[in-house]
């Protein structure tokens, strides 16, 4: 697989684990019902708009320096999801329980599309 192939995967999956994770913790999800599924679907087309704003802008910047390594991906992920986590609380004062949730759930993410990005065998 190419680097670009590598690299459009990674950020379909990487927001589709997020949004499932997101999922899983919201109080209406029940692995029984199927209609709940409809919210991976919903958070997805969150994560994807947050991927594409954040994410991907990241991963240029990391990628233009020759720093795409596991450390540094996972890292940003987890900065970008505490991000995220600050500004779904705004315009109030966010906590830090807005940041525990949310930035997990980056590092999780990023270290998917890590995975994916990393079986490529040339450069983008």
């Amino acid at each position: 697989m190419s680097k670009k192939s590598a690299t459009i995967l990674g950020f379909i999956f990487a927001p589709l684990i997020a949004a499932l994770m997101i999922a899983l913790r919201s109080p209406i999800f029940s692995l029984q019902d199927f209609n709940a599924y409809g919210l991976i679907l919903f958070f997805y087309f969150f994560t994807l708009i947050t991927t594409i704003l954040l994410g991907v802008p990241a991963f240029l910047l990391l990628d233009h320096f020759k720093l795409v390594t596991w450390w540094s991906t996972v890292g940003m992920g987890t900065v970008i999801g505490g991000l995220v986590g600050i500004l779904m609380r705004l315009p109030s004062v966010p906590h830090l329980n807005d940041l525990l949730p949310m930035a997990p759930i980056g590092t999780v993410s990023a270290c998917v599309f890590w995975l994916i990005w990393r079986t490529a065998q040339e450069p983008v």
